[in-house]
């Protein structure tokens, strides 16, 4: 079971704002196009919605924020994984 016996505030939230933010992106994105979504290829408007979901100010921002938000969310599942093993 995870909850605060297993994880820090600080783990709980970091996974739990990762988890919104990255379903509230897959959401929109699948609704606007279909296949993968490069950046580099998606029109203008879609990056401004991507954008103002997640409440970046640019895809850059976004996009940074993510790959930070994911490395931490791994390292909590590694140290767990470790700590049942």
């Amino acid at each position: 079971r995870l909850g605060p016996e297993t994880l820090s505030h600080e783990e709980m939230e970091i996974v739990s704002t990762t988890f919104v933010l990255l379903s509230d992106l897959s959401q929109v994105i699948r609704l606007c196009i279909d296949g993968g979504f490069d950046p580099k290829d998606a029109p203008g408007g879609l990056i401004d919605l991507v954008c103002r979901v997640s409440n970046a100010p640019d895809i850059k921002f976004l996009e940074a924020d993510v790959k930070v938000r994911t490395r931490a969310v791994r390292k909590t599942f590694q140290s767990l994984m470790k700590a049942s093993g």
